[in-house]
């Protein structure tokens, strides 16, 4: 009642300050909630509209069926593409000593690397890489990577792990495949070569061939798979 009748100055004589602080701000609040929905209320019947912008705006009850959310999301590839180019614009023109040398992959390496960040992240990153060397080239893309690491680490939640540049740095079947010995007996024949049918026997002669593994029915072998999928398989794996 003593907040509702506008009295320029309330005075509480107690010992339980921070109690009664928390029990002005909840008052506060629900007041503050229920003059933004009369205002709301109001705007509707007009061409007027009342935007909030802010980094976390947990839902509230009491506005739930006036609000409409609107999700805005970081920048994307198109618009990280134009702000390099305009970055490179305003180098040109506001600084024309300053060397720009940027192949078109050396653009989408920049917009991939900037991926993730705010618009104005992205800008401070660029504009530190710049200032490293007074150029901005594909050389500058480690500087905005780290750039990006600070900027990601910096509120202390998350952690910036860089992506491998290949599928084979994920999987490592190029390394697998070097260390894989060569098995004695062939599955499948070396590329280029005839395969030696010596050991399949000879039926006029009635020599018997190597003997064969039972094959599971429709076509499918032990590993699962196809019997080319899993042939390969256990050429590399040695099964």
């Amino acid at each position: 009642m003593l907040l509702k009748s506008h009295n320029p100055l309330v005075l509480c004589e107690t010992v339980e300050e921070k109690r009664f602080e928390s029990l002005v701000r909840a008052v506060a609040g629900e007041l503050q909630l229920r003059a933004l929905r009369e205002t709301a209320q109001d705007f509707a019947g007009s061409a007027r509209t009342l935007v909030l912008v802010g980094p976390n705006l947990p839902p509230k009850l009491e506005l739930d069926d006036i609000e409409v959310r609107f999700p805005f999301d970081l920048p994307g590839p198109e618009e990280l593409r134009s702000l390099v180019s305009d970055t490179v614009r305003r180098l040109s023109r506001e600084t024309p000593r300053t060397r720009v040398e940027l192949s078109r992959e050396d653009v989408e390496g920049l917009v991939s690397d900037l991926q993730g960040l705010t618009m104005f992240e992205a800008e401070r990153a660029l504009a530190r890489a710049v200032v490293e060397d007074n150029a901005l080239t594909g050389a500058d893309r480690p500087h905005v990577r780290e750039s990006k690491k600070m900027l990601v680490e910096g509120g202390g939640l998350l952690e910036f792990v860089a992506a491998p540049e290949g599928l084979d740095q994920i999987s490592g079947l190029g390394e697998i495949e070097e260390m894989a010995p060569e098995p004695e007996n062939r599955i499948l024949p070396a590329t280029g070569r005839t395969p030696d049918r010596s050991a399949e026997g000879n039926p006029a002669s009635g020599s018997p061939g190597p003997r064969q593994e039972p094959r599971r029915p429709g076509g499918r072998d032990r590993l699962g798979g196809s019997p080319s999928v899993a042939r390969t398989a256990a050429r590399l794996y040695q099964i």
